[in-house]
């Protein structure tokens, strides 16, 4: 069983999701890419201007202040010893895996080394879209890691929309990808339950724990051509985009919080 990852590049959750999964299935893993967590047409000021919007001027800055610290964290990790890793490269360097950078997922010299290595299943965390071409390369399928009980919460950031609607509960979904965004047969799926003291950042850290245990079952469903439940069918499809500034505005006068001083607290 031959897997290949495409993840977005993120130094908060992660590389503790794909270590956690390589360190139970290295043998099979044929390469990870890496992703901006930027659209490809996207500029870096437009991304960072959208970031300003979404968080606030004090979250944006305690948010790249730390991205900061963590990137050079991650210069440093040869050096010091330290307790975990801050970017998924420095954990593909690490583990001896293919390591692959594009900034295109849907690039044709990228899904020509894609083809190469002849996976039988992608697992994306990403921001890009997969194309038709791109969905076709594994044997068996691309899968995708979504945090939301889909088919409710669909698109981008489905925290957000569930903390801003009063839900009680979020969860993580492993879903086929297809052409269309979120919309896949649901492979396996986990809950997790919302607190009123529960943060932005709270949710999405409890989202990425539970992450590498359900992508990990999900590859034992289509290795071994396992039965599994068609999950939530009967639940409502919901697709959200992203945040406009007045659900922004409400999200925090709800006394909802992206973050709080004890997650800055987390890897110290």
């Amino acid at each position: 069983m031959k897997l290949f990852f495409i993840l977005g590049e993120d130094a908060f959750f992660k590389p503790r999701f794909i270590e956690s999964t390589i360190k139970k299935r290295k043998r099979d893993i044929a390469g990870i890419a890496v992703v901006s967590a930027k659209f490809p047409k996207s500029s870096l000021i437009k991304y960072l201007k959208k970031q300003l919007l979404f968080f606030g001027y004090l979250d944006f800055f305690i948010l790249s202040a730390l991205t900061i610290i963590y990137l050079t964290l991650d210069k440093l990790h040869n050096f010091l010893p330290l307790k975990r890793f801050y970017s998924v490269k420095s954990v593909a360097r690490e583990y001896n895996i293919p390591l692959y950078l594009p900034k295109n997922v849907n690039d044709a010299e990228f899904i020509k080394k894609l083809k190469k290595s002849k996976p039988d299943i992608i697992v994306s965390s990403c921001p890009q879209i997969f194309k038709k071409e791109l969905l076709n390369v594994p044997r068996i399928a691309c899968i995708n890691r979504h945090s939301s009980l889909l088919p409710q919460y669909g698109g981008l950031m489905p925290v957000f929309w569930a903390m801003l609607n009063d839900e009680k509960e979020v969860g993580v979904s492993i879903h086929k990808m297809v052409e269309h965004i979120d919309e896949g047969e649901v492979i396996t799926q986990d809950r997790i339950k919302i607190s009123d003291k529960d943060s932005l950042y709270d949710i999405y850290k409890k989202c990425f724990e539970i992450s590498s245990g359900l992508v990990l079952e999900a590859i034992d469903i289509l290795e071994q051509n396992k039965k599994h439940k068609i999950i939530n069918k009967s639940r409502k499809k919901t697709y959200f985009s992203f945040p406009k500034r007045e659900d922004i505005r409400l999200f925090r006068n709800k006394g909802k919080k992206f973050l709080t001083y004890k997650n800055l607290l987390d890897d110290f």
